[in-house]
């Protein structure tokens, strides 16, 4: 703090001045202000109630059918779980959906799928064989939820594209 002609001056702060005017440590952010008007506000509620229960709708089955099935590997179903969500977004939208919409989406298929993916391997049922030289089938659920994501979000900015 520097005191000069009766008036208290703080020192400039480098990490509030990151951002530029306006910016706050403490407050919203203009990545968080950001984030929100570019991914959250730009996907209508009808379409994530869409892409949610789509999403969901397939977890729920793949999950339970390894339940049942303990010791075999569902190696696709990660894939299709994440990829299900910015897909299902994307298809026959009015308007189109932002880039960070669909990146949003794809993110909230992957988080499904690794929820999906935890709750088989807390179970103990992830023991079955895996199509990757490393790791084992936890190992490739990740990484095929991963390209999932990645693979439903490329599919959904192509389709929006139209």
């Amino acid at each position: 703090m520097i005191v000069a002609a009766g008036r208290v001056q703080e020192p400039e702060n480098h990490l509030t001045s990151l951002g530029g005017a306006g910016s706050t440590v403490c407050g919203i952010s203009p990545i968080d202000s950001w984030l929100v008007s570019n991914m959250l506000t730009k996907i209508p509620s009808s379409l994530l109630l869409r892409g949610a229960f789509l999403t969901l709708g397939l977890a729920v089955l793949w999950v339970g059918v390894a339940l049942l099935r303990s010791g075999t590997t569902f190696h696709l179903a990660p894939l299709l779980v994440a990829a299900a969500f910015p897909v299902a977004v994307s298809y026959d939208v009015e308007e189109p959906i932002s880039p960070g919409g669909l990146v949003l989406a794809a993110l909230l298929g992957l988080g499904i799928a690794l929820v999906g993916s935890l709750i088989l391997a807390a179970a103990g049922v992830m023991t079955g064989p895996s199509l990757l030289p490393f790791g084992g089938a936890m190992t490739e659920a990740v990484l095929f939820a991963l390209v999932g994501a990645i693979g439903g979000f490329v599919i959904a900015l192509l389709r929006n594209g139209r």
